[in-house]
């Protein structure tokens, strides 16, 4: 027997267990796109219901400026996840974060009937305004029934917010918090 070939050693010989905590240390946008549809062990791990309950799609967030933002995520790793993922975990989602720049593609992807808590991150005041007014039906237009908690997160606001509208929509959200600075 060759000695080089009894010490090999391969990370898909770790336990599943270990494998988790490793996945839960990474970015979930880079576990999406570079696990999924590698093969069955990488998808059960990276869609496993304990590890999709909570996704953060803000992780590697690129600000050059308050006013040269960039979305954190590449357009063809958000089609991938959007396209291919999303919709493969969408009843498995309880929280879910997302920045301005894939918050209608990641929205749009597929119903959430489980969300209960969405976190909208790093939003100019301007986008945060429309979504909040003009686009507010689609954030609460029964993709998202489960709702209760939403928090915002702005480096600044500057006017008040006026009438937000759609409120008879928005009773099941229970506590909506706004993040400044």
């Amino acid at each position: 027997m060759n000695i080089l070939n009894k010490n090999d050693f391969n990370i898909l010989d770790l336990p599943d267990e270990i494998l988790l905590v490793t996945l839960n240390k990474l970015n979930t946008t880079d576990v999406f796109h570079s696990l999924v549809d590698v093969n069955q062990q990488f998808d059960r791990l990276a869609l496993h219901y304990l590890y999709v309950r909570n996704i953060d799609m803000t992780d590697t967030m690129t600000i050059t400026s308050l006013y040269d933002q960039t979305s954190s995520i590449n357009t063809k790793i958000l089609s991938k996840i959007s396209e291919k993922v999303l919709p493969r975990i969408h009843h498995q989602v309880y929280k879910l974060t997302i920045e301005q720049y894939s918050m209608q593609r990641i929205i749009l992807a597929a119903n959430y009937p489980q969300l209960y808590c969405l976190s909208l991150i790093n939003f100019q005041k301007e986008i945060l305004y429309q979504y909040l007014t003009v686009d507010c039906l689609y954030l609460l237009d029964g993709r998202l029934d489960s709702l209760s908690t939403l928090v915002i997160n702005v480096g600044q606001i500057l006017d008040p917010i006026l009438d937000v509208g759609s409120r008879e929509k928005a009773s099941q959200v229970e506590i909506f918090l706004i993040n400044c600075g």
